[in-house]
């Protein structure tokens, strides 16, 4: 192809990217052909809201990614990003700033996490971010999202204390939206980026956070971020399996309870552990589990935390240990429809 040939093309592809139309155009042409359109997930690409009155009314919130010296309970945030952004009920309506700062950390990178992020201990050297700086980024902000809050939310509790981490609600686009339901092959962000148009650097924080946004933003009659809210309005009842047989691992892994290794997220219980929300259909059908012969047997009375959007996902004990009897959920449904709405839940 000669230069001039190459010099048009690429005028023409400038031209039809620059606006929706012409994109929809190329896509179009590119579909047919058996190719596909991508989008690099930037900032720009986020279509704004312009409805004045919604922007109006619009409240902040900050979306997180933190990437770690590794995966443990010792390890600590060596990169940090967190995107502002105004939303309401229905979606996101806009991006804001960008908080993007590394952190050079009192323990070794682990060489895993050197491969994925590409960051070093040289890469890090001298850098620091301070509590007042984050404290200061997330001012005015209602909740905080991460595309894997039950790790991301312990690992900036414990690096930055006095940030206020453990003062905000916390929300997770990984667990609180059902993606399979939305046509999704996967839940990773990756995965759901590519199903929505978009391509970006993977395991940099900073690429991460403006990916969960953009993928947030789909879905059709409820957006993605609408569902999270929904969701994590509801309170959870997160049960420990205690002293569970080992025969029992089977059953308990097919309904979805996970085995804490070191008692890291299940406050310090090490055991099967499973977060169910707090409706009668629900607690019915995991005490049935749990009494049923796969499991106990009988009869139990469990260790267990009642949780909403301020402690979900934290690895601080929630208040108060309760137990989770399962002899008073025989006929929960039919309680719950004939107590009066201030009678307090049998939990």
């Amino acid at each position: 192809m000669r230069p001039d040939q190459e010099e048009r093309i690429r005028s023409l592809i400038g031209t039809l990217t620059g606006t929706d139309a012409g994109r929809e155009l190329l896509s179009a042409a590119l579909q047919a052909s058996g190719h596909a359109l991508m989008r690099q997930a930037t900032l720009d690409a986020f279509p704004t809201c312009t409805d004045p009155d919604r922007l109006a009314l619009a409240r902040t919130g900050i979306i997180l990614d933190s990437e770690t010296t590794g995966l443990e309970s010792h390890d600590e945030v060596v990169e940090l990003a967190m995107l502002r952004f105004r939303f309401d009920a229905g979606g996101i309506l806009a991006l804001d700033a960008v908080f993007n700062e590394l952190r050079e950390p009192s323990v070794p990178i682990s060489e895993e996490a050197s491969r994925v992020t590409g960051i070093t201990a040289e890469t890090v050297a001298g850098c620091r971010i301070t509590d007042e700086q984050v404290s200061d980024f997330m001012r005015g902000a209602e909740l905080v999202i991460a595309h894997n809050a039950a790790f991301d939310r312990q690992m900036v509790e414990r690096t930055f204390p006095g940030a206020g981490f453990d003062q905000i609600p916390w929300h997770c686009s990984f667990a609180q939206v059902d993606w399979f339901s939305r046509g999704k092959n996967g839940r990773s962000l990756e995965v759901l980026a590519l199903s929505e148009g978009y391509v970006y650097g993977s395991h940099r924080a900073d690429a991460d956070v403006i990916a969960t946004a953009l993928v947030l933003n789909g879905g059709g009659t409820e957006t993605a971020f609408a569902e999270l809210l929904r969701r994590g309005e509801i309170d959870t009842i997160h049960v420990i399996a205690k002293d569970s047989r080992f025969e029992a691992k089977d059953a308990l892994k097919a309904a979805g309870f996970r085995w804490s290794n070191d008692g890291s997220d299940a406050y310090g219980h090490r055991a099967w552990h499973k977060e169910v929300p707090a409706t009668p259909d629900e607690l019915n059908a995991l005490a049935e589990l749990i009494r049923s012969r796969a499991v106990y047997g009988k009869e139990m009375s469990l260790p267990a935390f009642r949780l909403d959007a301020r402690t979900r996902y934290s690895g601080r004990k929630p208040g108060v240990q309760e137990n989770f009897r399962t002899a008073e959920f025989r006929n929960l449904k039919e309680e719950f429809e004939a107590r009066s709405p201030d009678q307090p839940c049998l939990f």
